[in-house]
């Protein structure tokens, strides 16, 4: 088996003669298996094995494109490669944040409301212009996906993704998204206390980014 070293020298060799098809070759035979281990360590278990197989294809297409380009660098072309596979893989666990967030507000902020023991949150976020409600849809997005640890993120991502269900079935009905979306099983405890922390995390961040209605102003 090739070393890192002797493969790097072999991928350069490629660029420089502009021999892109075997350029791939080399990068995905002898580098394949590393670049998906490092797409499994910057999906944070957030990514499942096909999102995470999708990332790796789209990845190894814009390698392909980007170094055919005239003015592209072949000195050292794994540290580009591994960049775009870290950016791809953080694109991808946005683009699934943005789109999994529960979209029925009026039961997210319930639920915020409860864990709160506040009243009149539903009330007061009627009250917001619409331009300030999407603002505050945008920034719990973020939040959820860029600030909260994994452990939080997975939770908090379960939790609005099955407001419902937890509603009527309790905790206990996170236990089975979370398995399938990280491949730990993790305790009730263990969600009750991820989701404590991350609610507090989501809350303070909200009101230190302009929403204070959730706190009562």
């Amino acid at each position: 088996m090739e070393s890192q070293s002797t493969i790097e020298e072999d991928l350069e060799e490629a660029l420089r003669t502009k021999e892109f098809k075997i350029f791939m070759e080399f990068l995905m035979d002898g580098c394949g298996e590393i670049l998906k281990r490092r797409i499994k360590h910057h999906s944070c278990g957030f990514l499942t094995i096909d999102e995470m197989r999708e990332v790796y294809q789209n990845a190894m297409i814009e390698v392909d494109r980007k170094v055919r380009d005239s003015a592209f660098n072949p000195h050292r072309p794994m540290a580009f490669v591994n960049e775009v596979v870290r950016l791809r893989t953080l694109d991808a666990r946005r683009l699934k944040s943005r789109q999994k967030v529960a979209t029925n507000t009026d039961d997210l902020l319930s639920a915020m409301a409860e864990a709160d023991k506040s009243a009149g949150v539903v009330s007061r976020w009627r009250e917001l212009t619409e331009d300030d409600q999407n603002r505050f849809m945008a920034e719990l997005r973020a939040i959820i996906s860029e600030v909260l640890p994994e452990g939080q993120r997975v939770v908090a991502q379960a939790y609005f993704d099955n407001l419902v269900q937890v509603a009527e079935g309790g905790w206990s009905v996170l236990v089975e998204p979370i398995n399938a979306a990280t491949g730990r099983r993790p305790t009730v405890s263990t969600i009750r206390s991820q989701w404590r922390n991350a609610h507090q995390t989501i809350a303070d961040e909200l009101i230190r980014r302009g929403f204070g209605f959730l706190k009562g102003e």
